[in-house]
């Protein structure tokens, strides 16, 4: 499913966000933004 189908879903109230959810899209967030940051500020070598 695409990102924007998943908003699509989220904003139709097709999918009801319990704090569970949120909590856990939260720290879902925050991996990625560490995985993010890593990947920018580490030399990456070509070969």
């Amino acid at each position: 499913m695409s990102m924007t189908r998943f908003w699509t879903i989220v904003r139709d109230g097709r999918v009801e966000l319990t704090d569970d959810v949120v909590v856990l899209w939260i720290r879902a967030n925050d991996i990625i933004a560490d995985h993010v940051n890593a990947a920018q500020t580490s030399e990456v070598s070509s070969g």
